[in-house]
């Protein structure tokens, strides 16, 4: 699979793409979790921010932003 997510993949498929270009990239690590929610769409649907949870209480949250393409540009954990 092309780890190069764009917005016309859909949520699941950016965000597995997402998550495995971290991992190889820049060793960005999520931990356990059982939910993930993603929320702060922009006007072209592209998810502004996920956010892992563990039992409801949030474990990760990653910031996204993209360029007028619809290309993932930046990611920030916190």
């Amino acid at each position: 699979m092309d780890d190069t997510p764009y917005i016309n993949d859909g949520a699941d498929a950016s965000l597995r793409k997402v998550v495995s270009l971290l991992n190889k990239t820049v060793g960005f690590s999520i931990p356990d979790y059982d939910e993930v929610v993603l929320s702060s769409y922009d006007a072209n649907d592209n998810a502004g921010s996920v956010v892992y949870r563990k039992g409801g209480n949030p474990v990760a949250t990653l910031s996204l932003t993209y360029d007028g393409s619809g290309r993932l540009t930046s990611v920030i954990k916190s």
